[in-house]
């Protein structure tokens, strides 16, 4: 187990390394570095009672994740300026996401090889890369770091029957919605997993304990009524064009968690709405060997852990204003890598158990081996291309942090990211007018 555990630790610090290079980009700047209201404990209490995006520009966004907030007040604290530190804590969490993402198929699968694969194959996953490369997404490592954590404690309980193990599964769950939203999803997890294992509608006494995973979030949704963080509305998007976004978010979403895809260059970079078609034609093959491979699957419960873990994660997406925001930009179809981090997981997971049954499925030592070095070439594959992509942020950061002198030579603060180009030239345009 500790050989198994060391290479996924491994892979996974190996494909995020180069992000401690990486100077403070996009919402860096406003949420901590140019932000005064996190670089003093004396507004703590503002931090923890108002939106994510709380800054002296007065900018509200609908987020409400309170324990990120105050990561980010305690890091500061810690690391002032040195932002080695913060990507060093980002990489820390990562490496106890790729831990935990094998002790839960351990669990489930009783098999080494099988959790050792999958957990690889999540560790080198660009989600990593996405989530590390700069400092604001710590929200993303942070809530599934506490949602596999919950959903492991919570197979412990099933196995002991011991409270504890509930308890501590349902702090968890707590903690997640504290990170950020996505942690909605643990009771949905939960409540798959059962249905998943009765194979039918589990009994009362199974789902009783389902109902204690409702105590956090009706507290998380009281905290955001009483302190008056709420979503914000958008103007509602026509039905077609809300269902065609939802369409190319779930096909997207579930097409780059699989870990070959991942890596195809033409996804890469955005495409137009139009394109919307070619994108089906290009993965359509893809998309119906894994269907044809997941068919033969369902029947093992690894199959059914990667499903759920591959589905639930877009539900928030397809239900929350980052919809209703890509309805009204037509020219993104794409979801940023950290947004599928769990959905990277649950990826990992089936593309391990498709390697996995066809390894134990076939008596011929040459083809055992091909299956063997073929996992492996893609694991050293994938982790030098998320490496890569993670060095990419140490140069394409260059542009940002020159902006970041902007701002804070003019007393700026831009609402939000999108905004940092437009607030930059007009103080240029300012500027050279003034000369």
């Amino acid at each position: 187990m500790r050989l198994s555990l060391a290479f996924v630790l491994l892979v996974a610090f190996a494909s995020t390394w180069p992000c401690l290079g990486n100077a403070p980009a996009f919402d860096d700047e406003f949420l901590i570095f140019n932000n005064p209201f996190v670089q003093s404990w004396d507004h703590l209490g503002e931090n923890l009672t108002r939106d994510f995006f709380y800054t002296p520009s007065g900018a509200q966004i609908g987020y409400y994740r309170p324990l990120t907030k105050l990561a980010f007040i305690v890091q500061f604290g810690a690391f002032r300026n040195a932002v080695f530190g913060y990507h060093a804590l980002s990489i820390a969490t990562l490496l106890l996401a790729a831990l935990l993402a094998y002790l839960v198929v351990l669990r489930v699968s009783g098999s080494r090889m099988n959790a050792a694969l999958a957990a690889a194959f999540f560790a080198c996953h660009p989600a990593q890369a996405g989530a590390a490369s700069t400092i604001a997404p710590q929200s993303d490592l942070f809530v599934a770091v506490s949602v596999l954590a919950a959903f492991y404690a919570y197979l412990r309980f099933r196995e002991s029957a011991r409270g504890l193990w509930l308890a501590f599964s349902v702090s968890a769950a707590a903690l997640a919605l504290g990170c950020k939203e996505l942690g909605v999803i643990v009771p949905l997890l939960v409540l798959a997993w059962e249905l998943a294992e009765a194979r039918g509608w589990p009994s009362r006494a199974r789902l009783a304990p389902l109902a204690w995973f409702l105590l956090p979030l009706a507290g998380y949704a009281l905290l955001r009524v009483v302190f008056k963080v709420l979503p914000i509305q958008g103007e509602p998007s026509a039905l077609g064009d809300t269902l065609a976004t939802a369409g190319k978010i779930t096909l997207w979403g579930v097409a780059r968690s699989v870990a070959p895809l991942a890596f195809i260059p033409e996804l890469h970079t955005d495409r137009p709405a139009g394109d919307f078609l070619s994108i089906v034609l290009w993965l359509g093959p893809a998309l119906l060997l894994a269907a044809a491979s997941l068919a033969t699957l369902l029947r093992l419960p690894r199959a059914r852990l990667g499903l759920i873990f591959l589905g639930l994660p877009l539900v928030p997406l397809l239900s929350s204003q980052s919809l209703i925001h890509m309805s009204e930009h037509a020219d993104m179809v794409v979801l940023p890598d950290r947004w599928l981090y769990l959905c990277a997981f649950g990826g990992s997971v089936l593309l391990a158990e498709l390697l996995t049954a066809l390894w134990q499925r076939s008596e011929q030592r040459v083809v055992r081996f091909a299956l063997g070095a073929g996992a492996l070439t893609l694991i050293v594959v994938q982790t030098l291309l998320s490496a890569e992509e993670s060095a990419s942020f140490a140069t394409e950061n260059a542009r940002v942090v020159y902006i970041a002198e902007i701002f804070r030579s003019h007393g700026v603060y831009p609402r939000h990211s999108d905004d940092q180009l437009l607030a930059a030239d007009a103080i240029l345009a300012d500027a050279k007018g003034d000369a």
